[in-house]
């Protein structure tokens, strides 16, 4: 997509006269990109390793900073296993969310906590961490509740109820290393736990046009991107019959909270309201949040007036100021 200077613009006379963005799914050949001054600037998913390359360029401008997405993992609940909310509580409490933070993000942003709430992220003031004892990688206490439930662990170590293995597979998009590591990490978090979880992995509009937007999932591993409209904003992901709503999650008083709040004219009580939703939502387990997400951008340093901004509109709110710099 190329971006062209509007030269009848009222304001200031943006620098550049065109901008082109390349779709580039695959964060080792964004790197390559800037390497080789095929790029001036990239966003990629960040890792460690990424970041710690970047910041071994000559000529490289680069930024970690908090953004308003988070990663979560989605259950498609029109699966027969998933529809058992026995399943999705050993899940949720099998897995360790601490250790996917400690190995994924902290090397990148030493301040990020596992995230216990779907409509708010920390640093906003109406957080509140709803995850109780999910996320602790309690495998005893996910097995008690599979049991309870009536499945029973098989010789080869997954259990198993009523003829069908509890075997679910988990999909996230191609590419991004750092969601590689996580889908081994939950893997061998949830076997622990004798829950298989198969791994696939597809490009971004496969991922999404073949896969989740058509139901056709079991487990998806993806980001949300937040706004600065918290609560309306969020709404839907979990509203009954929104577009965002790939779960198939339906809860009347869910979509009788999310309307109260989009009309709320006090912000308090609209966050109340918000924090009152993902109580819901962590009773009956639709996803689960895992974390907030770094964003990292690298620029080559002639490129200037470049800032990452965390919101939606992230590093082209200030294009009209972007320029090179002259010798």
């Amino acid at each position: 997509m190329t971006l062209r200077r509007n030269d009848r613009y009222w304001g200031p006379k943006a620098h550049l006269d065109q901008i082109v963005i390349r779709l580039v799914p695959d964060s080792d050949a964004q790197l390559d990109a800037l390497r080789n001054h095929e790029a001036d600037l990239i966003r990629p998913q960040p890792t460690a390793d990424l970041i710690n390359h970047v910041r071994q360029l000559s000529g490289v401008h680069s930024q970690v900073r908090p953004t308003l997405s988070f990663e979560h993992l989605t259950f498609n609940l029109s699966q027969p296993i998933l529809a058992d909310p026995a399943v999705r509580r050993a899940i949720a409490t099998a897995i360790d969310t601490g250790q996917l933070v400690d190995r994924l993000v902290r090397p990148m942003d030493a301040s990020t906590q596992p995230l216990g709430n779907r409509i708010w992220l920390p640093g906003q003031a109406p957080y509140q961490d709803h995850a109780d004892g999910y996320g602790k990688g309690d495998t005893g206490a996910a097995k008690r509740l599979l049991e309870q439930a009536g499945w029973r662990l098989g010789a080869d170590g997954v259990y198993a109820k009523d003829g069908r293995r509890l075997r679910l597979r988990c999909s996230t998009i191609a590419g991004d290393p750092r969601r590689r590591a996580e889908g081994v990490l939950l893997q061998d978090q949830l076997a622990k736990a004798g829950i298989r979880l198969e791994l696939a992995s597809a490009p971004f509009a496969a991922f999404f046009g073949e896969w989740v937007d058509k139901g056709n999932f079991d487990i998806a591993d993806f980001s949300w991107t937040g706004n600065p409209f918290v609560v309306s904003g969020s709404q839907d992901a979990y509203r009954t019959d929104g577009t965002g709503n790939h779960g198939r999650f339906s809860d009347p008083e869910v979509d009788e909270l999310f309307r109260r709040a989009a009309g709320e004219l006090d912000p308090a009580r609209a966050a109340d309201i918000g924090n009152e939703i993902d109580r819901r939502l962590w009773a009956q387990l639709p996803s689960i949040p895992l974390y907030p997400l770094p964003g990292f951008l690298a620029w080559r340093q002639d490129l200037v007036n470049v800032e990452h901004n965390t919101t939606t509109e992230g590093p082209f709110w200030n294009v009209g100021t972007w320029g090179f710099a002259t010798s």
